[in-house]
């Protein structure tokens, strides 16, 4: 599988998933979804914010043969073990709903940072699959490189970012007509394991 797109942090693959997987993980998420939220800077607990509007849900590891597909590639094309990735999330975006400018490592200097870091360190790689093609909207806004990155149904978009890299800033632009489903897949320095 040949990236479409390189620089030092960002890299595209199309065609990942096929039309059909992407529609089963979608119907498969669609009863868990439940409003998103963020890690609270000083406390670390999770909370909603207006900076991320969508709606997610997780599925526990091999929870599938879809998940266990995304864990296997996306561990193959990183040079990662599975064991380091945390558990799939899977999120869906209406009109209007976005997540603004954010990173997807924890910083350090936070003092809610601390207990998230314990379940195996850093985060070093995020992946991105698209899940459908979103009819107006939705990029996600890659800064560093001044790139905007189009839903494609089955398309994975991977960046690296091994030292908290304040380069892979990024955001998921509003949607604007119909939906989004993306699934994230964050990859940790060492074996992951939820502390919360």
């Amino acid at each position: 599988m040949t990236p479409i797109l390189i620089s030092p942090r960002f890299q595209i693959y199309d065609d990942f998933l096929t039309d059909e997987e992407c529609a089963d993980l979608r119907a498969a998420s669609e009863p868990g979804l439940q409003p998103d939220s963020v890690v609270d800077r000083l406390t670390g607990a999770s909370r909603t914010m207006r900076a991320r509007t969508s709606w997610g849900t997780s599925f526990a590891k091999r929870a599938n043969g879809v998940i266990q597909r995304i864990e296997d590639q996306v561990a193959e094309i990183t040079n990662t073990h599975v064991s380091q990735g945390e558990c799939v999330q899977i999120l869906k975006y209406l009109p209007g709903q976005e997540y603004q400018p954010h990173y997807d490592w924890f910083d350090e200097r936070d003092p809610g940072s601390a207990k998230h870091l314990e379940g195996g360190g850093q985060r070093i790689i995020t992946a991105l699959v698209y899940l459908n093609d979103c009819e107006q909207g939705g990029a996600t806004e890659l800064t560093a490189i001044q790139t905007k990155i189009y839903p494609r149904t089955g398309r994975l978009l991977i960046f690296r970012y091994p030292r908290c890299d304040r380069d892979t800033l990024h955001a998921g632009l509003p949607v604007e007509l119909g939906e989004k489903w993306v699934a994230t897949l964050w990859i940790r320095e060492r074996t992951w394991t939820s502390v919360l």
